[in-house]
């Protein structure tokens, strides 16, 4: 135990030095893979935890064999939540591609629609905490690609547009201006405590959907676990006995155990938007007043602006040496920012209470992150639930688009990381 703890605060302290010094995209790479190597296989030493993919850990378990059990009762609701996911997965095309033999295919396919759109909606406040995400014309494009043809037709758009992105900036000026992802790391760019309270929360019932609908498939669960980067959990699985399942031969089952996670995920992540908007609300004339709210600070991240040299950002006067108390910190800054007032019906907010800041930090947490991992998960790239579910629906043609889209994402992010 000494020895993961150890790992872990290697690994953080690793990461907050990467960050800090900013090194150039190509170095920070190398760094990380090599940690991963050196963690991955120091812990498999010490501990015996499977090794995966020479960066990673696997840990394993059947103690919540029989706990699975119990939630059995819940087959026909997560069942009706990963239908639901196909047709977000495929849009118009998942009404031919999914077996038709199943009842209420048509309420699924019209309750799908309109969560597709309830998602789109979400899912930019979602990233906003994260990530600057500018308002454009391709929006309305984006959006009728997902419809039509869901999140693998968003995803697709999505590449194409990275590559114009990072093509054209790569000719105009030698370098990319910002991240193609931005990092979920819990302490860095993500509240420390709320956020592993919610990525444990999100693993765990994105998991547990897995295996209640593999047993009521009657497919026997070998065993159950975390994967690690360091001794810090960055996934859970659920281990189906693979002959089993590989010789299933009900194609609609086998859609319902590959998507049961991202449904349940899907699921939560509305259910705690309605309760972050409820608590937002309630508790709106709480939140700090007379703040700001700038892209500028941190490029490319939302930064809410506190305090301007001690007085509230609105009624400030800014220099360029003045101390900008912000969500991030305080900063220094030897030059202008761009800064505009918090718009009062942002859903972004600061209290100085810190029992309300937590709350709102959870709630917010809890929401994105199983929005992110939902919608993530249903991309078709290898080792992903959509991957998985390009296997089951193209069968023979499944290599070819799994090889080519997963080549082309990687491809992005490594031409983003090494000139940015």
């Amino acid at each position: 135990m000494v020895g993961i703890i150890a790992f872990i605060l290697s690994t953080f302290v690793l990461i907050l030095l990467l960050i800090q010094y900013q090194l150039p995209g190509i170095y920070l790479l190398l760094i990380i893979l090599i940690w991963g190597v050196i963690s991955s296989y120091g812990i498999f030493i010490f501990h015996r935890f499977e090794p995966v993919m020479g960066i990673f850990n696997m840990i394993r378990t059947d103690r919540f064999n029989i706990t699975i059990l119990k939630y059995r009762w819940l087959n026909d609701f997560i069942t009706f939540l990963s239908r639901v996911s196909f047709n977000i997965m495929f849009g118009f095309l998942s009404y031919f591609l999914f077996p038709s033999n199943y009842k209420h295919k048509f309420i699924v396919y019209i309750t799908s629609l309109f969560t597709l759109l309830v998602l789109s909606l979400m899912y930019q406040i979602a990233l906003s905490k994260f990530y600057y995400v500018q308002s454009t014309g391709t929006n309305i494009i984006a959006g009728l690609l997902l419809v039509l043809f869901g999140i693998v037709g968003w995803f697709l758009y999505s590449i194409i547009i990275g590559f114009r992105r990072v093509l054209s900036e790569l000719d105009a000026q030698g370098y990319v201006s910002s991240n193609m992802v931005t990092p979920l790391i819990p302490g860095i760019t993500l509240p420390f405590i709320e956020s592993i309270i919610a990525l444990g929360f999100v693993m765990i019932v994105h998991e547990l959907a897995h295996a209640v609908i593999a047993v009521s498939r009657n497919i026997n669960i070998k065993s159950t676990g975390l994967i690690t980067y360091g001794g810090i959990p960055v996934g859970a699985f659920v281990e189906p006995d693979e002959q089993e399942f590989s010789e299933f031969q009900d194609r609609e089952a086998k859609l319902d155990i590959l998507l049961a996670g991202v449904g349940i995920n899907i699921f939560f992540s509305m259910v705690f938007f309605l309760m972050f908007w409820g608590f937002y609300l309630i508790t709106e004339p709480y939140t700090i007043k007379g703040a700001c709210i700038s892209n500028d600070v941190i490029k490319d991240k939302i930064v809410i602006i506190k305090t301007i040299d001690g007085q509230p950002c609105v009624n400030a006067f800014f220099k360029n040496d003045s101390v900008l108390d912000t969500n991030y910190g305080k900063f220094v800054l030897d030059r202008y920012v761009k800064y505009a007032p918090l718009p009062s019906s942002s859903l972004t907010a600061i209290y100085d209470n810190p029992i309300l800041e937590f709350i709102y930090n959870i709630l917010f947490m809890l929401f994105s992150i199983n929005l992110i991992v939902g919608i993530t998960n249903m991309l078709p790239l290898y080792l992903l639930d959509g991957g998985q579910v390009i296997k089951t629906v193209f069968d023979q043609h499944s290599n070819k688009i799994l090889t080519f889209t997963t080549s082309i994402f990687l491809l992005l992010i490594v031409i983003s990381v090494i000139f940015k």
